[in-house]
């Protein structure tokens, strides 16, 4: 039974009956709906991603999941092709290839052995397809690393294991932004960066007290260890903001205080139950960073697309967050936020 379907049925438990059904139905349509007008081609994402702004020698970083697109003729490897078509020579690719489909203390804890050579990508098929791709490198972090091609792939992911910090400055997310990188988004979202805002701006809880560490194979099979500070579980995604219709604070999901997007999941993040009608500067981001030529977004296969600037989005966002964590910085207990059981899509 594919994913898809799983969630179906865990909302169906939830009692969210209605809904879910038309979601899944509507997700569904479109995509056989692309499937019976004709797979996309490597020309055909050229085009798009052109018109979307991607150009020569722009580093772009994927956040992907690859099957809303529809049918692929060639499958990822296609799609590799043409970001290579169009980024050129000089360009550089970057993808995450993390390690681990649970949390990072679960897969430290497993004492599994991170081996760059060896070790497959957990987030997606076009991820893991990129890491094996000819003149992809790819960083020794054990559970979030990066992988790169490209003019500026060992300035991108050189050192990634020596920082203590998986998300700080010297890491590939870190410096994607003082590289002037571009991030493009099909029909997912940008939390890798949201973690390096948040390890930026000093969040709460966003990593255990204690560092751990793990054994780590390179490119030549040769061994280490890296320490590392392990983020927490759940609590790191939820943001406090002011109170509307008589409750003292409101809640938001951190990749829908940065950016809700795709589009249509508004609706969703609404009928989940967040107040967010009363907080213009969460539903008016995405128009804002249109308006500012921040963010473009296009339909592509049976996708939604957006192009991101990751250094103007940041100068956006990273203020804000601050804002809201000086008024609310002590309201952030754990074991509070926890016992709220707040939704999470």
């Amino acid at each position: 039974m594919n994913r898809r379907l799983h969630r179906v049925f865990d909302h169906l438990r939830n009692g969210t009956v209605a809904h879910t059904i038309k979601r899944y139905l509507a997700r569904r349509r479109k995509y056989y709906a692309y499937q019976v007008s004709g797979a996309l081609t490597q020309q055909k994402i050229v085009t798009t991603l052109k018109n979307l702004g991607l150009s020569p020698g722009d580093l772009v970083c994927v956040h992907s999941s690859f099957s809303s697109l529809g049918y692929v003729e060639g499958g990822p490897g296609t799609f590799i092709k043409a970001l290579e078509e169009v980024v050129g020579s000089t360009g550089t690719i970057m993808m995450p290839t993390f390690s681990m489909t649970g949390s990072m203390l679960s897969y430290l804890e497993s004492g599994e052995i991170y081996d760059i050579r060896k070790t497959p990508s957990k987030v997606g098929a076009l991820t893991e397809t990129f890491r094996n791709w000819p003149g992809v490198t790819r960083s020794l972090h054990p559970t979030n690393s990066v992988a790169a091609k490209g003019r500026l792939a060992h300035d991108l992911l050189s050192g990634h294991h020596r920082s203590i910090r998986p998300f700080g400055l010297e890491t590939p997310f870190g410096r994607l932004a003082a590289l002037d990188g571009k991030i493009l988004m099909i029909n997912t979202h940008i939390h890798s960066f949201l973690h390096h805002v948040q390890d930026l701006v000093d969040f709460p809880n966003l990593y255990l007290n204690e560092t751990r560490t793990a054994r780590v194979l390179d490119d030549k099979g040769v061994g280490s260890i890296v320490e590392t500070k392990v983020m927490r579980t759940r609590v790191p995604y939820y943001l406090i903001l002011p109170g509307t219709d008589g409750f003292e604070e409101d809640f938001v999901l951190l990749h829908d205080y940065a950016l809700i997007f795709p589009e249509s999941r508004a609706t969703a993040v609404r009928k989940a139950g967040f107040r967010l009608r009363n907080h213009p500067e969460i539903m008016g981001r995405l128009e804002f960073l249109q308006s500012k030529n921040i963010l473009r977004t296009d339909d592509l296969g049976a996708a939604r697309i957006g192009l991101l600037q990751s250094s103007s989005f940041l100068q956006e966002i990273r203020p804000q967050m601050e804002a809201l964590l000086t008024r609310f910085r002590t309201r952030y207990d754990i074991e509070r936020i926890q016992g709220l059981n707040l939704p999470y899509l």
